[in-house]
């Protein structure tokens, strides 16, 4: 299992948020995502936090090892044991990551250039903004249709049955009074047990209005708030590619029953 950790600041001190990913090993598939704003500290608390976030979330998934990659030399080289760590607002959070570290069954720590951290930078960057991201496994962005990979491997098609909709998969579990970002975590769920289950295959999803939108604009990767302006009528059908590594590429949107 892979842990990807970032955290930052803007001012150091500043405001400040971390982002987390872990993945799997062998796959590279996002198994979940944490992120969080701090309010106001520093670069480097900011990534440790980071770091505990990604090692507790692991721990949640019984891993039977863990890779830590950080493009933070300070983190790696500490908790490495090759620096010693000397300030006070560190060492506590060390000795926290250290217990961690002490209960998952085998645990390194390697560096890595920002550009190969791009999707915890991406999170910490949008926590630090008052705007972390939150879906554990959410995907790559999605694709245009003109650049979308060869081989999409699972098709959903997304029918609007109006609010009474309901179905087995989850996706009825949707609330349309709850808050967006409640539908927005239901979806998700729904939408990813079905890319495992349904992999390769072109699958028809009845729900009501609001979860179609917030699956599409999951798609996009854009907000969870995005979703009120798209307008997703009964009887309407809208379907999204999903690629076998993730990306997404949204083919139609509301497109009218016949």
């Amino acid at each position: 299992m892979i842990v990807e950790a970032d955290g930052g600041s803007r001012g150091n001190p500043g405001p400040a948020g971390f982002g987390t990913v872990v993945r799997d090993a062998d796959t590279g598939e996002v198994l979940a995502e944490r992120a969080e704003s701090l309010g106001t500290t520093t670069n480097n608390v900011a990534e440790y936090r980071g770091l505990i976030a990604g090692l507790r979330a692991a721990a949640e998934l019984t891993p039977s090892a863990v890779d830590v990659r950080m493009d933070s030399k300070l983190v790696v080289e500490q908790m490495s044991g090759r620096w010693k760590v000397k300030h006070p607002d560190l060492q506590a959070l060390a000795r926290e990551a250290v217990s961690i570290v002490r209960e998952l069954p085998a645990v390194t720590f390697g560096w890595v250039p920002r550009e190969l951290n791009r999707h915890a930078d991406q999170l910490a960057n949008e926590a630090m903004d008052g705007n972390p991201s939150f879906f554990a496994g959410s995907k790559p962005a999605a694709s245009t249709v003109d650049d979308r990979p060869e081989s999409l491997s699972t098709v959903l098609v997304l029918m609007c049955g109006g609010p009474a909709a309901r179905t087995d998969d989850g996706w009825g579990d949707a609330d349309p009074t709850d808050d967006l970002r409640s539908i927005a975590v239901t979806v998700r769920r729904a939408r990813d047990r079905l890319l495992r289950s349904h992999s390769g295959e072109r699958v028809i999803v009845a729900a009501h209005a609001r979860p179609i939108a917030t699956a599409i604009v999951l798609a996009l990767e854009a907000s969870p708030e995005s979703a009120t302006r798209l307008q997703i009528d009964v009887g309407s059908s809208s379907t999204v590619d999903w690629s076998a590594d993730g990306v997404a590429c949204v083919r139609s949107v509301n497109v009218p029953g016949r």
